[in-house]
């Protein structure tokens, strides 16, 4: 019940802005003009939507890959443990590393604004140089969670546990996924 709710609030809010903001004559006439778009990305929209729940069952998968990926780093200069559920201690520093540090989310975004791209500029673009490096650079992507991942730990670390969780792990993702893309 409240799923449904805040799914209809969320669709709602932006609907009704776009109304107050613009006018009914004004969005009427958007609609008109770019009818045949607005059902793409509407048909695209659904497709991510259901998507997303079938992606998102891999943040397991992807967070134990960082876990152990940033716990063989540290310990080449670190004392380290992993203990369950997913937890990394490097020196005195202890940190989950769960559904946020899995990547997944950069890289279902990444996936996603790459396929828009690609279907927009489809006509523009060397189709085989497209389709062979969305590979690489989903793997690149992740390596940069790894970095992220990594550098929060190390902060926490070296510097203050409280600037690594509250201020750098907000933020410092969004940072880096915006410079990658």
């Amino acid at each position: 019940e409240y799923y449904l709710t805040s799914h209809v609030l969320l669709i709602l809010t932006p609907i009704l802005l776009a109304f107050t903001i613009f006018g009914t004559t004004f969005l009427v006439k958007l609609v008109q003009i770019y009818k045949k778009e607005l059902v793409q990305l509407g048909i695209i929209g659904v497709v991510l939507y259901i998507a997303t729940d079938y992606v998102w069952q891999l943040w397991p998968y992807l967070s134990d890959m960082v876990l152990h990926t940033v716990s063989n780093i540290f310990a080449l200069s670190y004392h380290t443990e992993v203990s369950d559920p997913q937890i990394l201690t490097v020196a005195d520093f202890k940190v989950q590393v769960g559904e946020a540090c899995s990547g997944l989310e950069s890289l279902f975004m990444f996936s996603a604004l790459y396929g828009l791209i690609g279907h927009f500029e489809w006509k523009n673009i060397k189709h085989k140089v497209y389709l062979l490096t969305f590979i690489p650079l989903a793997i690149g992507l992740y390596l940069v969670n790894i970095l992220r991942v990594y550098l929060i730990v190390l902060i926490g670390v070296e510097w203050s546990p409280d600037l690594a969780i509250k201020l750098f792990h907000t933020y410092l993702g969004m940072v880096f996924f915006v410079i990658y893309f």
